[in-house]
């Protein structure tokens, strides 16, 4: 961070203040966000959890997709993401919640190991897939900030490997403060 300001100081007004929290945001906040799944392994918390940010964002994706393209009408953020939509966000909280429904009776069955509650189950599902969906919209934000389509071509029509992960990367953050909320309780 200093010596970005030095940059910036010493080439005034070349180096603008949205580059610089850009890179701020790669240097600091990614890392930040996916060493959550460090912190949560380091805290001991049962390793199935660490599979829940992608599993949520995943369902919450891949839904919101299916639910908007059958029933979507009213378009959720039209200047940050004009093809989704209110109905296809519902439908991402919903899948958000199967995911983990699915996930607790894998858990029970394959692990035999039910590490959910059934509120734990709710909370995650609705939760998560919400702030997944908020992880998408922000990505989406960056993306016309700086005029760029896609975060790269290496799976074409995905938007990228980034675009795969940019709910993960709200979503890991999430899980690991639910944990450390319900580990209160």
């Amino acid at each position: 961070v200093l010596l970005s300001f030095l940059w910036a100081i010493l080439s005034h007004r070349s180096f603008r203040f949205e580059h610089l929290m850009g890179g701020f945001f790669a240097v600091v906040a990614l890392p930040y966000a996916f060493s959550a799944f460090l912190r949560m392994w380091a805290a001991g918390f049962h390793r199935g959890f660490l599979l829940l940010p992608f599993l949520f964002s995943f369902m919450s994706d891949t839904c919101a997709f299916f639910a908007g393209h059958a029933f979507g009408r009213h378009k959720l953020a039209p200047r940050v993401s004009p093809k989704k939509t209110v109905e296809g966000a519902v439908g991402g909280v919903i899948g958000g919640v199967i995911g983990m429904v699915i996930m607790m009776f894998v858990g029970a069955w394959v692990l035999q190991d039910a590490f959910m509650r059934p509120q734990e189950v709710l909370i995650f599902g609705v939760v998560g897939s919400i702030i997944s969906q908020i992880g998408d919209l922000s990505f989406s934000v960056i993306k016309r900030e700086f005029g760029v389509k896609d975060y790269g071509n290496l799976l074409p029509g995905h938007g990228g490997i980034l675009d795969r992960f940019d709910s993960v990367t709200f979503a890991a953050p999430a899980v690991w403060l639910v944990l450390r909320c319900l580990q209160v309780l």
